[in-house]
């Protein structure tokens, strides 16, 4: 070990170079990180209801993945059941559990 630092002390009367060349510790760079944008999509808004309504069928009504008949039965509703509408589309009504044909809705949608 006290080799090496001899070894060390030499290279450095060789290097001319001293203690007082080597730079003290400072303060740390002020300036702020750079960040890179990362280009994110804007979050989707909440479904903003349209308004309510009360089952009137006499039966059961299917609610549907989506806003057809040829879209999977997914749920029923119940006479006298309220729901709130979400939206309107070709005379469905899509609800938080998926799409109901508005006529079995008092009519809801119908002329959209």
């Amino acid at each position: 070990m006290k080799r090496l630092v001899v070894v060390l002390a030499g290279l450095l009367v060789a290097c001319n170079y001293s203690a007082a060349m080597i730079p003290a510790p400072g303060p740390l760079p002020t300036d702020p990180p750079t960040v890179l944008a990362v280009h994110q999509a804007p979050p989707a808004a909440a479904p903003t209801p349209v308004r309510s309504a009360l089952v009137t069928a006499s039966r059961s009504v299917n609610i549907r993945a989506g806003a057809s008949e040829h879209f999977p039965d997914i749920g029923d509703l119940y006479h006298g059941a309220r729901v709130i509408i979400l939206d309107c589309q070709q005379g469905w009504a899509r609800i938080s559990e998926g799409w109901v044909k508005g006529i079995y809705l008092g009519g809801i949608c119908q002329h959209d």
